[in-house]
């Protein structure tokens, strides 16, 4: 048999994102949703923990080094699929939440991911093992909108978040046949639930821990594909199959500075795991940008983009390793490259007369978004060269807000 895969792009992914109803918490029967049918890159996280080395006089080495607050970013890329919002406004994509704000200006809404690689060999027995990251208390700070003329690819998104929490875990898989699992803490005060479940949650079992003391379950398990504690334990929870090989490990609260332990990898309960979107990719080429009833922005648009920024502001707090993260101004800008006969006096005699208009990108059959009132920042530079076929003016626009609609 080959060796175990190393973790990588090209292993099975499962990548998923819920609206949270709790900042921070990952809601329970989650109904969770496909980012797109084709992510590129993701998460793009590396918790920043602060880590500190403690010095004192009288010694050239650390006397130790200590963690602080968590500061942690990620960056997903995917093809564009589901427009922005539904009919009734409803986010349909999760860049929707780093677009608008609630009607109070607070963040609209934080997600939650839960990521799945797996691996079909390796693990404790030999049967593979499922490796998950499991981030919370995400906020969507910045999106990126590229509009490309080069190629014929859908348009591919860039959504950047900071998280409060991020966690990862693996599961090692029972051996062949399935097995009844051993649940375990090492405090003898841990007597909270915990909920296993097989894949879909089509085997579940929720059973009282009795902490030091072993607890094993009535449901022989063919796989395992979630296990959650109903609260934060103080002692490491094992789970162990019957032959005692460890499952998996949640830490408690006794394994962290901060009075925060791990309650584990979401349960599905009543909930469901996304189903792939199956719809269209959404494109540049049969679309517009355009100044909406101003007409044209230049006889040419080479390329641009829209960047929505919530401009995140984050600081530490008592009791957690998780930041306070809220947004501050919205930015709203446009990058595009621009061409024509007259380009340079358009651009320019906007700029200096400080002429806004709005921005309009209709997407053909899926809605229209709308920068309202944007001026130019910057109108170009005039920098005509030997053997140039024409003239292409660098242009930036900030808007007064962005609009969303759906067709």
């Amino acid at each position: 048999m080959a060796d175990e895969r190393f973790m990588g792009g090209s292993a099975p992914q499962r990548i998923e994102w819920i609206a949270e109803e709790t900042e921070g918490v990952t809601p329970a029967d989650p109904s969770w949703n496909a980012l797109s049918d084709t992510v590129t890159s993701f998460p793009g996280t590396e918790p920043d923990a602060g880590t500190e080395a403690l010095r004192g006089v009288g010694d050239p080495d650390p006397d130790g080094f200590y963690n602080g607050p968590v500061e942690l970013e990620g960056t997903f890329e995917y093809y564009f699929q589901n427009w922005f919002v539904d009919a009734s406004g409803n986010t349909l994509d999760p860049g929707n939440d780093a677009i608008r704000r609630a009607s109070d200006n607070s963040i609209s809404a934080t997600h939650s991911y839960l990521l799945r690689e797996e691996h079909d060999t390796g693990g404790v027995n030999g049967t593979g093992r499922r490796i998950y990251v499991h981030l919370q208390g995400g906020h969507p700070g910045e999106l990126t909108v590229p509009f490309e003329t080069e190629d014929g690819l859908p348009i591919l998104n860039e959504l950047g978040y900071q998280f409060e929490r991020g966690r990862a875990y693996t599961i090692h898989q029972p051996p062949d046949g399935g097995s009844l699992l051993d649940i375990v803490s090492d405090d003898a005060n841990d007597t909270m639930d915990i909920t296993v479940e097989s894949e879909g949650a089509s085997d579940s079992e929720t059973i009282a821990l009795t902490g030091d003391t072993a607890v094993t379950t009535t449901t022989s398990f063919p796989n395992v594909d979630a296990a959650e504690l109903a609260a934060q334990a103080q002692g490491t929870v094992t789970i162990s199959d019957s032959s005692g090989n460890v499952l998996m490990e949640i830490p408690g609260k006794s394994s962290y500075r901060y009075d925060e332990g791990d309650l584990g990898v979401p349960t599905l309960g009543s909930g469901s795991h996304a189903s792939a979107i199956g719809s269209e990719y959404i494109s540049f080429n049969s679309d517009t940008i355009d100044y909406g009833a101003d007409g044209a922005i230049a006889a040419e648009l080479v390329t641009s983009e829209m960047v929505f920024s919530q401009e995140l502001d984050s600081n530490s707090r008592q009791g957690t390793d998780r930041m306070n993260i809220h947004p501050t101004s919205r930015v709203v800008t446009m990058e595009g490259d621009l061409g024509g006969p007259n380009v340079l006096v358009d651009q320019w005699k906007d700029y200096f007369e400080e002429n806004a208009h709005d921005i309009v990108f209709e997407s053909t059959g899926n809605g229209t978004v709308t920068l309202p009132n944007a001026r130019l920042t910057s109108p170009g530079e005039d920098a005509r060269e030997t053997d140039q076929a024409k003239l292409i003016l660098s242009c930036e626009w900030e808007s007064e807000g962005a609009e969303v609609t759906a067709a």
